[in-house]
């Protein structure tokens, strides 16, 4: 009896392929970005200086480190919305970007926006209680304020504010920053500043990896539920009665190859980015290692591909002929993968940030499936005949 192909299941063929654009991953750089910006910005102006003067003072690192939080999740917000804008721009191949204002003399403009290599707009960040923002608004010194979730929300609630008057992120040319929220900054300032008291730690290798398993798991968990929806679609389609346990180990097989390739994006690339970065904030750093994150992603894809067949050929469940052919109508699916993807970037550029994610996973669906029927042809994948177990 010949082996069956695991990748055409005897009794369930199924042709669909989730793929989710690796989103996750320029979130991951931009988070290390931050973290890495931060920490110089801290120890030059106060918040560190009062952590210091704190623990002379008698006060434990921690304590400290979340007294002087509060003072420095401001600083943390500017870098934040600035390094997610540069890393998402680059993603989507868009010329927007955005740095901190280092210019002492222009507090009215936190965070400016570039456009093709030319300022074009900045904006206020205000990281703060409800009260002290409704006052800072209403001074009518700012053109565009940026202001936390939760005291815009809680301003929004009592009528001080109508709906989407004043955003919690950056919204310039259809790219989006992450949302602001005085209690992650905070919450991340205080781990900044808990590390610059104690030096250096075995921490500090740590963190980029937690990071990329976070953006791993983000990309992971979406992936499985499209994959539980998309194989459900497909089952009434076909008029198939689902076999829900089938569709439960597809679906978190998918999952899992997502959340491993996100990872191992995130991960070199925020390693590429702290080897160049330098004290100095890059906006142009951030934007052209994220601009990689695609080509990477197809390449991981055929690597965690190749990585589970080889599971499969040592388990005896495919030989070594099938293994090689899947490893060519992978490389096909993948060079596909990013053909589809720069058409989607060709028609959807000047399209907002989520239609552009939209079109990119469209354009990795059918780009994908394409490359892969091509390769079929070229490696002649269907050649052995799929065998139903021999009877006992």
């Amino acid at each position: 009896m010949e082996i069956a192909n695991p990748k055409q299941h005897p009794r369930r063929k199924r042709r669909t392929k989730v793929m989710v654009p690796p989103v996750a991953a320029a979130d991951g750089v931009a988070t290390v970005a931050a973290q890495h910006y931060l920490r110089d910005a801290l120890s030059r102006r106060g918040p560190a200086t009062q952590a210091r003067r704190l623990v002379a003072a008698g006060h434990s690192v921690a304590g400290a480190a979340e007294q002087a939080a509060e003072l420095g999740k401001g600083y943390l917000a500017e870098i934040e919305l600035a390094s997610s804008v540069s890393a998402r721009s680059g993603l989507v191949a868009s010329s927007v970007r955005a740095r901190p204002n280092g210019d002492p003399f222009h507090q009215t403009d936190d965070v400016i926006l570039i456009e093709a290599g030319v300022s074009v707009g900045a904006v206020q960040v205000k990281n703060g209680k409800p009260a002290y923002i409704q006052r800072e608004i209403e001074s009518g010194k700012y053109t565009d304020v940026v202001a936390n979730r939760e005291a815009v929300e809680r301003l929004e609630q009592v009528g001080a504010l109508k709906e989407g008057q004043v955003p919690s992120c950056i919204n310039h040319s259809g790219i989006q920053s992450t949302q602001l929220t005085a209690a992650s900054t905070r919450k991340g300032a205080a781990e900044v500043l808990k590390a610059t008291l104690e030096g250096p730690t075995w921490r500090d290798h740590v963190v980029p990896v937690l990071i990329a398993a976070k953006a791993g798991a983000t990309d992971g968990v979406v992936t499985l539920g499209l994959s539980l929806v998309a194989q459900t679609v497909e089952d009434v389609v076909a008029d198939r009665r689902p076999d829900f346990g089938a569709m439960l180990g597809e679906a978190f097989k998918s999952g899992t190859k997502a959340f491993i390739r996100t990872s191992v994006v995130t991960y070199s690339q925020s390693l590429t980015f702290l080897r160049r970065a330098e004290k100095a904030f890059s906006a142009r750093l951030i934007h052209a290692i994220t601009s990689s994150t695609l080509v990477m992603s197809a390449v991981v894809d055929v690597v965690v591909d190749f990585a589970f067949d080889v599971v499969a050929v040592i388990r005896g469940e495919m030989d070594e002929d099938t293994l090689l052919r899947n490893l060519g109508v992978n490389a096909c699916g993948a060079i596909g993968s990013l053909v589809g993807v720069e058409i989607a970037l060709a028609v959807g550029k000047k399209g907002p940030w989520l239609l552009l994610l939209v079109l990119i996973a469209i354009g990795l669906l059918i780009g994908g499936w394409a490359g892969r029927r091509v390769g079929r042809q070229i490696f002649d994948e269907d050649e052995k005949p799929i065998l139903e177990p021999e009877p006992a």
